[in-house]
């Protein structure tokens, strides 16, 4: 990353700062252009950059010509407040436009945690984010570049998280695919300490006889499922749709249901032993 010259800080930035929010980029172009280092600066009290900012306000066409003015490396700089790069802000905000742009620029930014990176605890990767705020058709996109060696238990929950989160919304496309993927996930602890399965089925409680523990019959489910070979869910079959009411819905409620229906392996199991 180049450094910025000595003495040009926020102070001389502060004028392109807000031309940035404001969404006046006609009136500010030439500044990053004369002054490279601009697109680098940060607010003081944020640590946010003019990119950051543009995100957060929404506009797409200003977050395209900084990320074509910015360095690689630049788009790796997280905020102070929050420990957020740009992707994961517009990963919060659900504007896929910008991620794409960004994401094809730089890749490494999938992999990159929000937080402090404090040893004992792991931040939200991009694509977790984008889940907990209920930015599907993000989610969709991040979940078809985001490397899946970040999403298996070795490298924390976030694999478990997400698919937590995808059955608490009853979104079952994206957490089915990647059990699939990635079987042991099923079983790894998300947030909270739950795991997918005990997740999945405390959401279905109205199916079970009383008197069954779930660590008793975790063990049941992980007999009866039959897991079948990975899901090619990538680009093409997780084409980003603009229509958010799409018949997906019906497939993700049959693959809940069809798991959990009272003529299910697990089901049947579970009633001889209660």
């Amino acid at each position: 990353m180049e450094q910025m010259e000595q003495g040009f800080g926020y102070s001389q930035c502060k004028p392109f700062f807000e031309a940035v929010q404001a969404g006046r980029w006609e009136t500010t172009k030439d500044f990053p252009i004369k002054h490279p280092e601009a697109v680098r600066a940060t607010h003081p009290a944020s640590g946010k950059t003019a990119l950051h900012i543009a995100v957060e306000a929404g506009h797409v066409d200003i977050v395209k010509e900084l990320v074509r003015l910015m360095e690689v490396d630049d788009l790796e700089i997280k905020a102070t407040t929050d420990q957020r790069t740009a992707l994961a802000t517009a990963a919060i905000k659900g504007i896929t436009e910008m991620a794409e742009c960004m994401v094809t620029k730089n890749k490494e930014l999938l992999s990159i945690p929000d937080g402090h990176d404090m040893p004992d605890k792991h931040g939200m990767l991009p694509i977790e984010l984008a889940y907990l705020y209920g930015q599907w058709r993000m989610a969709q996109f991040l979940y078809s570049n985001t490397p899946i060696e970040d999403l298996k238990p070795g490298k924390g929950p976030h694999g478990a998280i997400i698919i937590c989160n995808c059955f608490a919304s009853k979104e079952f496309d994206i957490s089915w695919s990647l059990m699939n993927r990635c079987p042991e996930l099923a079983f790894t602890p998300g947030s909270g300490g739950k795991t997918p399965l005990e997740t999945l089925a405390s959401q279905q409680a109205s199916s079970f006889r009383s008197g069954v523990e779930l660590n008793f019959w975790q063990q049941w489910i992980y007999d009866s499922i039959d897991i079948k070979p990975p899901a090619r869910i990538n680009q093409t079959s997780l084409t980003v749709q603009d229509d958010e009411n799409s018949q997906a819905n019906n497939g993700r409620s049959s693959i809940c249901s069809g798991l959990l229906s009272p003529s299910s392996p697990i089901i049947n199991k579970l009633g001889s032993v209660a």
